[in-house]
């Protein structure tokens, strides 16, 4: 096709402008992914978590651990996703990058068939750089899914309702069915693109009762087979009332009165007030800036006046209809309007069409064409300069927005990442709520590196590959706080590392590979270590000593090798792993005897997660065993050894290659009446 003729008909220009908006688009929504918003929010922190449980074969419809239940469809493209390509904030935001950018060409192609090219591509270039649809671009979130949905939902019934041929509408009705039925386990807003249609076909049929007769059989078996995919999470809902309600209505009780000024205050989001909070938006800042706004009331006036035109019927029953569940809402929440997202940007474009045919009257069609142009691109220009400025510079900067994405915990995630060095973190057990983490796993989310390795600083430290250069780790709080004074020694040369939005001791890099050989070998003459009595000969055990599961005991220190009764002796031991970490988390015993025995005390644990360890990994674990009150005077062997977490069955310890006992006994303890 020669140019003249492709200016002419308009696809030359058309694919060059869709093509030039669509990377403003990629670029708007990929630029500082990780960085803008500077971590990751509790509400995509949830949609994570349930894609792992997805993943770990929890498969549901519905995932109701969390309030307001969460839809399943976006998680089971998040785990198809991270299949792919892995985790860490960049991938899991990805998703959602693409899922915008499908949404705005779906809008393009949908305005232009409605309204022509122009009132296409302005209202794909206004979803490209309006802070709203970047911010929903970008996060991890669900509702991401419903300006896709909802534009393939009514683009292709409209289709339906215009095919000439009886089988091409036949198809589009189809496909309407299906990606309706679909939608409603994408976001519980969908509702409202079954009520839109509803209201839709009533107000055609009230048009030209002729449509009904045409269109009846398609329509019915359109809406089976969005009942028949509906008809699980109907059954679920049923047996589950109100697990999908954002705020349930309950608690609600003035609703009714409050409705109209909720519609009030839903329309002042666009102009006036936007949404408040920070995790959404700059809290406050309206979706549309003035002259937006104004070509959108243009926009709306043009379609109440030409209501009878089917193309506006379906944008003012979209944008109506869209806006109840927010209005059900006791304040405008950002991510529940994103069903009216695509429509909402159709406004202004109609606006600025209704300028430019007004142009037609008073100038010729190329001053015309020059002028509308030069505005649109304007607009979109100016649009994002402004956009992209509240964006990454205001808000991703804001304090309340790094409290909201947790920007303390990613920015520690990229210090994992970008360090170059192996890393170990703090991470106390927590809770069995379903969305509970520890602070190895909001790293783990966050980060892409795998070379993290998890420990709980009350009474361990993890010295990486035999203590060469490593970074230490200690989230919200600073290494002196937790760590045991024995533990803490070892931290004399660390040198701290300013990590932003974290305390000055939260990170540290550290290496003492030569303090920890000298430790080594000193062991040899002061810790002392024997075989147990059982092997049948009574002697001392060279170190270090191999225990099954790639494990090694290094050696030991007492603090206080003379206590009173009722008092307790801390006992530090030295493990390096000699290969690949055991499959189950390790837990140490350590006894104190009254004869070879009988155990008169004991304390068991490891304080390391085995898994994260890399072989010369060392794990120093302090354990402090307390003893009886009333205790006789005299000494008492130390006995400690291996076993692993929910059994019983100790580990062997080896000499010269074969097993010959499961513990060791390490120096005795006098105890001395006071």
């Amino acid at each position: 096709m020669d140019t003249d003729r492709a200016l002419h008909n308009g696809t030359g220009w058309y694919l060059v402008v869709a093509t030039v908006i669509m990377l403003i688009a990629a670029g708007m929504r990929l630029w500082g992914l990780t960085t803008a918003p500077p971590g990751l929010s509790d509400a995509e922190i949830g949609n994570i978590l349930l894609t792992e449980q997805l993943l770990s074969g929890e498969l549901t419809l519905i995932y109701d651990q969390v309030s307001p239940a969460r839809e399943g469809m976006y998680h089971a493209v998040l785990a198809i996703t991270s299949r792919i390509y892995g985790s860490g904030i960049l991938m899991w935001r990805l998703p959602s990058v693409w899922i915008a950018l499908l949404s705005i060409a779906l809008t393009i192609r949908m305005a232009r068939k409605m309204f022509g090219v122009r009132v296409g591509l302005l209202t794909g270039g206004l979803m490209a750089v309006v802070f709203w649809p970047v911010w929903l671009g970008r996060a991890a979130l669900h509702a991401t899914l419903m300006p896709l949905l909802a534009a393939l939902t009514f683009y292709t019934f409209s289709r339906a309702y215009v095919a000439e041929e009886l089988t091409e509408s036949s198809l589009w009705f189809t496909v309407g069915g299906l990606v309706l039925g679909f939608a409603l386990y994408a976001h519980v807003t969908a509702w409202t693109l079954i009520l839109t249609l509803s209201l839709y076909v009533i107000y055609r049929t009230l048009i030209d009762r002729d449509e009904l007769a045409r269109h009846w059989s398609n329509l019915v078996y359109a809406g089976l087979l969005m009942l028949v995919l509906s008809l699980p999470l109907a059954l679920f809902l049923l047996n589950n009332p109100g697990v999908r309600e954002p705020v349930p209505l309950a608690q609600q009780p003035d609703l009714l009165v409050s409705l109209p000024g909720r519609f009030l205050a839903v329309g002042s989001a666009f102009a006036l007030r936007g949404d408040l909070l920070a995790e959404h938006n700059i809290p406050g800042r309206p979706v549309l800036d003035p002259v937006l706004f104004g070509l959108t009331a243009i926009g709306v006036g043009v379609a109440l006046a030409r209501w009878k035109q089917p193309q506006y019927g379906l944008i003012l029953l979209w944008l109506v209809c869209g806006l109840i569940p927010t209005a059900l809402l006791p304040a405008i929440d950002f991510e529940i309007l994103a069903v009216v997202m695509p429509v909402l940007f159709i406004f202004p474009a109609v606006g600025l069409r209704v300028i430019y045919r007004g142009l037609l009257t008073i100038t010729t069609q190329q001053t015309a064409s020059l002028l509308a142009a030069g505005a649109a691109g304007l607009l979109v220009i100016t649009s994002g300069v402004i956009s992209a400025d509240a964006y990454f510079r205001r808000w991703a900067n804001d304090p309340q927005v790094a409290e909201a994405y947790n920007a303390d915990m990613a920015a520690l995630a990229r210090l994992v990442d970008t360090s170059g060095l192996p890393a170990s973190v703090c991470s106390f057990p927590v809770g069995p709520g379903p969305l509970e983490l520890s602070n190895y796993e909001w790293l783990n989310l966050m980060a892409h590196s795998r070379d993290l390795r998890a420990f709980d600083c009350r009474t361990s430290l993890v010295l990486a590959e035999g203590g060469e250069t490593q970074v230490l780790i200690f989230p919200r709080t600073a290494y002196y706080t937790d760590l045991p004074g024995p533990l803490l020694a070892w931290m004399q040369t660390a040198e701290t590392v300013d990590v932003p939005h974290n305390p000055p001791e939260a990170a540290v890099r550290l290496a003492v590979s030569g303090q920890l050989a000298d430790r080594a070998g000193a062991f040899i003459t002061t810790a002392p270590t024997a075989w147990p009595p059982e092997i049948g000969d009574q002697r001392l055990a060279a170190l270090p000593i191999t225990f099954e599961n790639n494990v090694d005991f290094l050696g030991y220190q007492v603090d206080e090798a003379v206590i009173a009764p009722g008092e307790s002796v801390a006992v530090v031991t030295y493990w390096r792993l000699n290969g690949p970490p055991p499959d189950r988390d390790l837990t140490m015993f350590a006894h104190l005897l009254s004869n070879p025995t009988l155990v008169i005390a004991q304390i068991d644990g490891f304080g390391v997660q085995t898994g994260t360890l890399q072989p010369r990994d060392i794990v120093l674990h302090q354990s402090i065993i307390t003893t009886p009150e009333g205790l006789s005077e005299g000494f008492y062997p130390i006995s400690v050894g291996l076993y692993a977490a929910g059994s019983t069955d100790r580990f062997s310890a080896y000499e010269a290659g074969s097993p010959i006992a499961n513990r060791l006994f390490l120096q005795r303890v006098e105890v001395i009446s006071p």
